[in-house]
């Protein structure tokens, strides 16, 4: 099974990507979060993400998010020339401000728009090119002629997250859509939604045999170990999550300037992690409450003092 780290806004940046990957492994690709391209210059959050010293020794695939063919093959190109060999175009986010902009899960809805869109970055396509999707916009009506429209294009991978957008990321997926698409697309397929632990990926290959690839999203943030237990090697230990969040701190408080702001973001990863312990959310409130480094330092020297690490640790 080839296991893909799935992009997510302000949580998988470069630096997150090389603390993970020092400590873990069975991560076989990491994609980035969306980037836009405009107009002139490149954000400076986007250079930051596709510059190659801050991908070394990782498979890194750029995902893209935008509405304009010729705004992608010129990003697709400076991508190529910066050694990428992949990029990756983002069907699926559900955000009420992408969806405005006529972006992402919008063509969801607007299949003709849709099709002038793919048909024009195929036809100026340097590099591969994958999809990550919905099954659908506010219902599944479309799902017939969505998958159609996906076999008329060379496609590297369809990466499917079997929710319509107005589910955002609530409820359950839905397997039954997975099911149709299962059946009918002609592109190789990946799957990404709810993949918790090691016996819902085992549940899933047995179902799906053919399919090779899974995305692992908030399941992977949670517990950092769950590619590798997905092929049966050893669960997480609290010596190993102790060293995995100092590095995760230390490379924090390096990266992102103004003194503590950088607890925000570790708050932030905080909200997954609770969940590897018992009492896990009366054990993080100290965490939580803390405004500058020393408090943060002992609030959580005291959880990892205290804290006792769960029997299936994941994101349930």
């Amino acid at each position: 099974m080839i296991y893909s780290y799935a992009p997510m806004e302000g949580i998988t940046t470069w630096w997150y990507r090389q603390v993970v990957n020092r400590h873990f492994s069975n991560i076989d690709r990491y994609y980035t979060f969306f980037l836009t391209p405009r107009y002139g210059a490149v954000m400076g959050r986007d250079v930051r993400e596709i510059r190659i010293e801050n991908n070394r020794g990782l498979s890194v695939i750029p995902q893209i998010m935008t509405n304009k063919s010729d705004l992608f093959a010129s990003f697709v190109r400076e991508i190529k020339e910066k050694g990428y060999e992949e990029v990756n175009l983002n069907l699926g986010c559900p955000m009420q401000t992408v969806v405005k902009k006529q972006r992402a899960s919008w063509f969801l809805s607007h299949l003709e728009e849709l099709r002038e869109f793919l048909d024009g970055i195929f036809s100026s396509a340097e590099l591969p090119i994958s999809i990550k999707t919905r099954v659908g916009f506010d219902s599944l009506d479309l799902l017939p002629r969505l998958i159609e429209l996906f076999n008329c294009y060379p496609i590297k991978e369809l990466i499917v997250h079997p929710r319509l957008r107005t589910d955002f990321y609530k409820g359950s997926v839905r397997m039954e859509a997975f099911d149709e698409v299962y059946r009918n697309i002609k592109v190789p397929l990946s799957y990404n939604g709810d993949m918790f632990s090691p016996e819902d990926v085992k549940a899933f290959r047995e179902k799906y045999p053919d399919v090779k690839r899974i995305m692992l999203g908030r399941g992977l943030i949670t517990n950092p170990s769950l590619a590798r237990l997905c092929e049966g090697n050893a669960q997480l230990t609290m010596d190993e999550f102790i060293s995995f969040h100092m590095d995760m701190q230390s490379t924090m408080m390096s990266v992102i300037e103004g003194g503590d702001i950088y607890l925000d973001r570790m708050k932030e990863f905080w909200w997954y992690w609770c969940r590897l312990f018992e009492d896990g959310e009366r054990l993080v409130k100290d965490v939580r409450k803390a405004r500058k480094t020393p408090d943060y330092n002992r609030a959580v020297e005291k959880l990892f003092n205290n804290a006792v690490m769960k029997e299936r640790p994941y994101f349930l």
